[in-house]
């Protein structure tokens, strides 16, 4: 089990607060039990990881892509400005809630990426079906943002802010 509590004092002295006025929601308990993760080539030749983990109507996404600066071996990332833009990331965490089933995929009303800080280390990458990928989410403070067509990642002011203590996965991979 892991427990997603919200956060809001607003981080370290220094940090941006843009959580000011924020709605003070109660904690938020994910426990996914169907985590499920894909490796495949990218468009340019280079590896992509994809998990995904559900519970209730909150979906976790993380997202390796090694053409953008993501590892190929395992080891620990810090959460860095480039994480939280989903324009930019290699390394990408995604939380989304209000999720429901629409066709084949889901529609969700909120969508969160990390602040700059916390860690995701990679205890197991493979690089095949088959093979494992397993890791932990290390003190993660996710936002809330909007996101353009383009992908480019905006916090919204007063928005939702979810703290990770840590959120352990071990998934199997699965061709996409």
């Amino acid at each position: 089990s892991c427990e997603l509590e919200h956060h809001a004092d607003g981080g370290e002295p220094g940090t941006d607060t843009s959580d000011d006025g924020a709605s003070d929601p109660a904690g938020l308990v994910f426990d996914p039990a169907n985590a499920k993760g894909s490796v495949d080539d990218d468009q340019d030749g280079s590896k992509v990881w994809l998990l995904k983990a559900m519970d209730g109507d909150t979906i976790l996404h993380v997202h390796l892509y090694a053409g953008r600066g993501a590892p190929t071996i395992p080891g620990v990332v810090d959460i860095t400005e480039v994480e939280t833009d989903y324009s930019t990331c290699g390394t990408c965490l995604v939380l989304e809630t209000g999720c429901f089933a629409h066709d084949d995929h889901y529609d969700c009303t909120g969508i969160f990426m990390p602040r700059a800080e916390g860690e995701l280390h990679l205890n197991a990458i493979g690089t095949a079906v088959g093979e494992k990928l397993t890791g932990e989410l290390k003190n993660i403070v996710f936002q809330e943002v909007s996101m353009d067509q383009n992908y480019s990642t905006t916090p919204i002011a007063g928005g939702e802010q979810f703290q990770v203590d840590s959120l352990s996965f071990d998934v199997q991979l699965e061709a996409p």
